[in-house]
């Protein structure tokens, strides 16, 4: 639980304006690698990306989604991560099929990086919205304790 305080009071402290400002000015390529960071992200280097703001290495996402601590939606809280099967789905896991990933904030809202009518780069939006465009839900993982 110290590592969720302390995982909080930066993000609220330093991240959160980093993150409303990616929200203007980053864009979204499939593509994208993480040199191309903040400027152009997928949802996978954008999780990358994020996490090595705090100093955090985290192993390749999609073992993540199979080995990390899962926690019910329902139990989410900052900093879990929240995995769909996206538009179209990038690999098997045990929970079906997986091709998008986005990380819940200390406002119970998602950010991750995505492209849409009228969205392209990183965005926030809520848990309900998240599904409604990269549903449906596959699992949630906690990688901070």
């Amino acid at each position: 639980m110290l590592a969720q305080y302390l995982f909080r009071a930066k993000y609220e402290s330093l991240i959160h304006d980093e993150i409303r400002t990616l929200t203007k000015h980053s864009t979204y390529s499939i593509n994208a690698t993480l040199e191309e960071a903040p400027k152009m992200f997928n949802c996978l280097t954008f999780m990358s990306w994020f996490f090595q703001i705090f100093h955090l290495t985290v192993e390749p996402l999609c073992e993540i989604a199979e080995n990390g601590k899962e926690v019910e939606l329902k139990d989410a809280t900052i900093g879990d991560l929240i995995f769909t099967a996206g538009k179209r789905g990038y690999y098997m896991s045990l929970h079906g099929q997986i091709g998008h990933v986005g990380i819940v904030t200390p406002h119970n809202t998602i950010i991750h990086a995505t492209r849409r009518k009228n969205v392209n780069g990183v965005i926030e939006e809520s848990l309900e919205e998240f599904l409604i465009h990269h549903g449906p839900f596959r699992t949630a993982r906690r990688l901070i304790e």
